[in-house]
């Protein structure tokens, strides 16, 4: 609100509309509250998601959904504070015996 408007409000007694703090509705969010609701489960689930790309697809071809890469990593990452099921790599070369080893000595 500009000073020349709030002036007019202020003389013609409007002091209710001076008080009020207005927001804009802002934008819609492109995925509906209930899509990501069932986002969160199938990420909750045991077998979940590898990767955005595949978040991408599913969402594409269940709910006809267009959503860039970025848009999905915000959703899923900071609305919906989920994480990929995704283990640590391993070198195949690495046997398991060192690594149960390794375990079981570094428990002390």
């Amino acid at each position: 609100m500009t000073i020349s408007r709030w002036l007019s409000q202020y003389r013609q007694g409007r002091l209710e509309n001076l008080f009020t703090i207005s927001t804009s509705p802002g934008r819609q969010s492109l995925i509906s509250e209930t899509v990501k609701d069932k986002l969160k489960g199938e990420l909750e689930d045991s077998e979940g998601f590898d990767s955005y790309t595949e978040i991408h697809q599913w969402l594409h071809s269940i709910y006809d959904i267009q959503a860039s890469y970025g848009t999905i990593y915000r959703i899923v990452r900071f609305q919906l504070k989920a994480k990929l099921k995704v283990p640590s790599p391993v070198n195949i070369k690495q046997g398991k015996e060192p690594v149960n080893n390794f375990k079981k000595n570094s428990q002390n």
